[in-house]
């Protein structure tokens, strides 16, 4: 295979794994700088594990794609982890309507309902 033909597939399918995780709602432009710099990374092993050969160069660069694939596939997004309970950069999910709340707060601010406290949540008095 050219070398054109070569950069013009990883580029490519580095465009889908850019795609997948955008649509996936994760950071894209993290998949869109990291991957060619592991990509780089990953070519400069094989060639010092090779001795120079250029097939192996090429299989360490295309792998950094199916690793960032596997990961953005894998990684869940804000929504997901809100959706699971978990806490998400200072808010959580109301138990009642589901809607995201910070985690902080006692009250909903959708539907009124009292929040369960936790040691977080507790508040000193003043």
């Amino acid at each position: 295979m050219e070398p054109i033909w070569g950069l013009i597939l990883y580029l490519f399918l580095l465009a889908v794994v850019v795609v997948v995780a955008a649509t996936r709602k994760l950071a894209w432009w993290a998949f869109l700088l990291l991957t060619p710099i592991a990509g780089f990374g990953l070519a400069i092993l094989g060639s010092l594990a090779s001795g120079g050969n250029g097939t192996a160069m090429g299989w360490m660069a295309f792998s950094s794609l199916l690793l960032a694939f596997f990961l953005a596939v894998s990684l869940k997004s804000r929504a997901q982890k809100l959706a699971d309970g978990d806490h998400v950069d200072g808010y959580k999910k109301c138990p009642f309507c589901a809607e995201q709340v910070r985690d902080a707060a006692v009250k909903c601010r959708h539907c009124g309902s009292e929040l369960p406290t936790t040691d977080a949540t507790i508040r000193e008095p003043s």
